[in-house]
C-alpha cells in the first residue's frame, strides 16, 4: 500500500473545514474525497485560529511600523511588541524605585507624561487609573496611540494641560510622578498642594 504524505497548512485547514460543512461525516465517500477521514473539526478550527493570529500579528506589525515611520518620536523608549520600540531613552532602570510598593487600586498622576510610558507601566503593575498631563499636543497624540497599540486596560487618560494652570479634579491622586519637570515650573509648592 502506497502512503501519501499530506502537508496540513492553515489554508488547507480552511478549505477542508468549508468542504466538511457541506459534507455529511456519516457519508464515507464524501469524507474520503475531502480528505477529512482523519481530520477532526477541532483540528481544523484550531488551524483557522492560528491563521487568524498570523493575520492579526502581520496587521499589528504593519500598524506599528507605520506609526514609527510616520511620527517624530524621540523622548521615551517604549516597547511596542513584535521587536519594535519607540526611539528615545530607556527609563526601565528607575521602575524599581517609582513602583517599588504595591500599586493595586491606586490612582497615578504623571506630570509631564511625554509619550505615556510611566502611566502604562503603572497600569501594568496594577494601578486602577493613570492620568498623564502634557503640554505638547503631539506627545499626547503619541501617548494615546501607543496605549492603543499596546491595548492597555484600563486605558490611561492623557490630558493636554499645563500643571501650573490646571484645575485639578476634587479627588486627589495616590501617587504623583514629576520626572524631569520641576526645572520647568515656577510655583512648585502651589502645584504640590494642588495635585497632592
Amino acid at each position: 500500500m502506497k502512503m501519501q504524505l499530506f502537508r496540513f497548512t492553515t489554508s488547507s485547514a480552511a478549505r477542508l473545514l468549508r468542504e466538511r460543512s457541506s459534507c455529511h461525516q456519516s457519508d464515507p465517500i464524501c469524507a474520503r474525497n475531502t480528505g477529512l477521514s482523519d481530520l477532526t473539526t477541532r483540528e481544523a478550527t484550531l488551524s483557522l485560529r492560528e491563521d487568524d493570529t498570523d493575520t492579526n500579528d502581520n496587521e499589528q506589525r504593519a500598524r506599528i511600523e507605520n506609526f514609527l515611520n510616520s511620527e517624530h518620536l524621540t523622548y521615551q523608549k517604549i516597547r511596542l511588541g513584535a521587536g519594535f520600540s519607540t526611539p528615545g531613552l530607556d527609563r526601565t532602570s528607575i521602575d524599581h524605585i517609582l513602583f517599588a510598593d504595591q500599586l493595586e487600586g491606586e490612582s497615578i498622576l504623571d506630570v509631564g507624561s511625554a509619550q505615556g510610558r510611566f502611566c502604562i507601566e503603572a497600569l501594568r503593575r496594577g494601578a486602577a487609573s493613570a492620568t498623564g498631563l502634557e503640554t505638547s499636543p503631539e506627545r499626547i497624540r503619541h501617548a494615546r496611540r501607543i496605549a492603543e497599540i499596546l491595548d492597555v486596560r484600563p486605558r490611561p487618560i492623557y490630558l493636554h494641560e499645563d500643571v501650573e494652570h490646571w484645575t485639578a479634579p476634587a479627588k486627589s491622586f495616590d501617587r504623583v510622578l514629576c520626572l524631569n519637570v520641576l526645572h520647568h515650573l515656577y510655583g512648585i509648592a502651589l502645584i504640590v498642594r494642588t495635585v497632592g
